[in-house]
């Protein structure tokens, strides 16, 4: 699993250089540090972000002060980056040698999972027609998936092309889809551009002058006329975006998706009656027999015909979905319906168990092969605190193990965050010039910065030759 800063290019790099399949982050929250390099909540509130246990400081707000004192910065939230979004690169990303992709969700709320679970599902269907593929059957969608209108802080495809500004800095919170702008206001009425459909109950919000999140509810709507649960001061021309979309949500807690495996049936006879034979798309077959006596019909043989195919259709509330029915018998016989579904149900039975039995997860081969691991000496850094550990770098070579913070509590010296987001680069004042879009506060290249939150000061150190950033306490 490829940390959430590799690029393109090094997934390339990667992909030649090793067999092993390769996974890589897609959609999702994004922590500022280095995954497994973050002692931040750890100092401040005794839960380690290596350990699951994040209290998310790099979500507070914070001052940014130089270390003789001035403010150059106040209560924003520095530290925070926009979500996740690698959608538009998927293509790429599978030329490049990844196999799987990982969506972050922790803590995310039902509607959340479907709706982002089945934008990408669309989008991966769409890329592999014709290709194999490692899991089984299709999804059918019952809703148009929308990443915006679900929990998002705004979108950045962070390092996978190239550095560019991805902090969210006026807020930690989801601001998600934009639907227009205000374009007039009354004393209890706004009026807002766009042709988003807006619901009652909807939240919307926007940045105020301060460049602070402000929201509101919608009470009524009358065509692009909304009247808020209260009148904001917001001026015309301000953007609005949705962050609580009533009718999507209502949506996402109804049926949204199924996912079903294709069959092909064929209806024979036999010498002592009837059969009906099941294929799955993964070529599994199932063939179930009934005896009983061959009654010709009085119907005609097409009226027969459908209503042994309409019997055997009738697939319900099983995992899959008929492509083709093919009726050898032409018609020629008497069925009763309570005999045909009771073929068609001991036929899935039986291909549903065929499908499990078929199943083998792949054996797990753990071999040592004896290499040393690349250092004979590790620092905090390798996060060091139990025995399993020490045991597995001892019997790689490793001579001199450093005990994790977590266990040590010893933080002098040692970087609460390494990163590779740089703030003197989103403020456009990168010692290298590499940000052009012009610097928004005044910082001297020989300014020591520091971060501020009441009481808490982090000195921030730029290793400009590795394009990094580190938090110290």
């Amino acid at each position: 699993i490829l940390a959430r800063e590799t690029s393109l290019e090094q997934m390339r790099t990667i992909s030649k250089a090793t067999k092993v399949d390769l996974e890589a982050f897609v959609h999702g929250a994004l922590c500022v540090s280095y995954s497994g390099q973050c002692y931040m909540s750890q100092y401040l509130n005794s839960r380690s972000g290596n350990r699951g246990c994040c209290s998310q400081p790099c979500r507070s707000t914070y001052d940014l002060c130089t270390a003789d004192g001035r403010t150059l910065i106040k209560d924003r939230h520095l530290l925070s980056l926009k979500d996740f979004n690698a959608s538009q690169q998927i293509a790429n990303m599978i030329d490049a040698g990844i196999s799987s992709f990982k969506i972050e969700g922790r803590l995310k709320d039902l509607g959340y999972v479907k709706n982002i679970t089945a934008y990408y599902r669309q989008l991966l269907d769409n890329m592999m027609n014709g290709h194999e593929r490692a899991s089984s059957g299709n999804t059918i969608f019952y809703f148009t998936p929308d990443p915006e209108r679900t929990f998002n802080r705004g979108y950045t495809d962070y390092f996978l092309r190239y550095r560019k500004p991805m902090a969210s800095f006026a807020t930690q919170k989801s601001i998600g889809k934009r639907i227009g702008i205000v374009t007039a206001k009354s004393h209890n009425t706004l009026t807002i551009s766009g042709d988003e459909i807006l619901t009652n109950g909807d939240g919307l919000c926007y940045f105020d002058a301060d460049n602070r999140l402000q929201g509101f509810l919608i009470n009524d709507v009358h065509g692009r006329n909304i009247t808020p649960n209260h009148m904001p001061d917001i001026k015309i021309g301000t953007p609005l975006w949705r962050n609580n979309d009533q009718q999507f949500e209502r949506i996402l807690q109804g049926r949204t998706a199924e996912r079903m495996v294709r069959v092909k049936m064929i209806f024979d006879t036999t010498n002592n009656g009837f059969s009906l034979t099941i294929n799955d798309e993964d070529g599994i077959s199932a063939t179930s027999v009934i005896d009983i006596e061959h009654q010709l019909s009085t119907s005609d043989n097409k009226k027969t015909s459908t209503l042994i195919v309409k019997q055997l259709s009738k697939l319900g509330d099983t995992p899959f979905s008929l492509e083709q029915i093919t009726d050898t018998t032409e018609g020629h016989y008497f069925l009763p319906a309570s005999t045909v579904n009771q073929l068609r149900r001991e036929t899935i039975e039986q291909l549903i168990n065929h499908r499990i039995n078929h199943f083998h997860p792949a054996d797990v081969c753990r071999i040592d092969h004896g290499e040393s691991y690349p250092v004979s000496e590790l620092d905090y850094r390798a996060n060091v605190i139990n025995s399993c550990s020490e045991k597995f770098y001892k019997n790689h070579g490793v001579r001199t193990i450093e005990r994790g913070v977590e266990q040590t509590g010893e933080y002098d010296g040692k970087a609460l965050m390494t990163t590779k987001y740089c703030l003197r680069y989103e403020l456009g004042c990168c010692l290298h010039g590499k940000n052009n879009s012009g610097p928004q506060v005044s910082i001297q290249p020989t300014d020591k910065l520091e971060l501020r939150n009441n009481t808490q000061r982090f000195r921030l150190e730029f290793d400009c030759r590795e394009c990094l950033m580190r938090v110290y306490k």
